[in-house]
Order: C-alpha cells, then sequence, then structure tokens
C-alpha cells in the first residue's frame, strides 16, 4: 500500500472515531439535579419526611435497559417524633432497570437504596439487591427481593 493512501486511510478513520465520540458527547446528558422533600405515609405506621439532594443520571442501555447511576444523600425523619432521623450520606448508587412484559420492572441496584413498599414498609439496602417492582419503577409499587447480598436495613424500625 503506497504512503499516500496509507494517510487517507488514516485520516478516515480518525474522522470516523472523532465523529464518534463528538455524537456520544452530544447525545449524553448531563446530570439530573435531585431535591425532592416529600411526606411518605403508609409505608411506616407513622409519617415519614423524606428529602434527597444530589443528583443522578440515567442512560438507555442497547436492548433498552436503563443505567441510573448517581449520588443523592437522604434524610429521613419520624414525623410524630422528629429527633428519630436516618442521614444516609452515602447516597452512592447504581442500578440497571429492566421493563418486564408484564409491566412490571426487574431492578439490579448496588450501593445505597431505599425500597417504599405500601404496608410493609421502608427499606435501605446497602450493597447488591435485586428486585422487582409492580407496575413500574415508581416509588410505592409492591416490591419482591429476588437477592439481596449485603445489608438489608428496616428503616420504620430504625425510625420507631
Amino acid at each position: 500500500m503506497n504512503v499516500s493512501l496509507q494517510r487517507t486511510l488514516m485520516a478516515c478513520v480518525l474522522a470516523v472515531t472523532l465523529a464518534l465520540v463528538a455524537a456520544e458527547g452530544a447525545l449524553a446528558a448531563p446530570p439530573e439535579p435531585s431535591n425532592d422533600s416529600y411526606t411518605a405515609e403508609g409505608y411506616c405506621s407513622f409519617p415519614v419526611l423524606v428529602e434527597q439532594t444530589g443528583q443522578f443520571k440515567d442512560r438507555v442501555l442497547p436492548g433498552g435497559e436503563i443505567l441510573r447511576t448517581g449520588h443523592t444523600p437522604i434524610t429521613l425523619t419520624n414525623l410524630d417524633d422528629p429527633e428519630n432521623q436516618l442521614i444516609d450520606h452515602g447516597g452512592g448508587f447504581a442500578g440497571r432497570i429492566t421493563m418486564l412484559e408484564n409491566g412490571d420492572v426487574l431492578v439490579v441496584a448496588t450501593g445505597h437504596n431505599f425500597l417504599f413498599d405500601p404496608g410493609e414498609g421502608i427499606f435501605m439496602t446497602v450493597g447488591r439487591a435485586e428486585f422487582t417492582v409492580a407496575s413500574g419503577p415508581e416509588v410505592g409499587g409492591d416490591i419482591t427481593i429476588l437477592e439481596s447480598q449485603g445489608r438489608l436495613l428496616d428503616v420504620c424500625a430504625l425510625l420507631a
């Protein structure tokens, strides 16, 4: 292969690579701020104030799965006895969310995650947890924990 042809091919490969990198950078959304404050009722025998700050980012993976990562420190307060609080500064998490055919979602999560299950309570997972959420990934869907490697804390008991 002559030198001129080699240089032309290298220039083309470099141009395509730069275009792909630029396109990926343009499509990658910046992290979204999370600044939520709400009262969670029906999970514990008392209302719980949930205050969460930080940021997270969602990325759609090939095949339609969603990868959510972020750092959102959270404070949970027993509103009947406000001295009882749980503050989680860790707040780092990563979760792979897969929509199932029946409308539920499968979540494989690592880090610090809070699960709100009506009638069952509020749980904090630390480490790896695999669970399903009925009727979508919204807070308050029925949760079935399939596997938990690490710690599983009963937040209602901690706040009582």
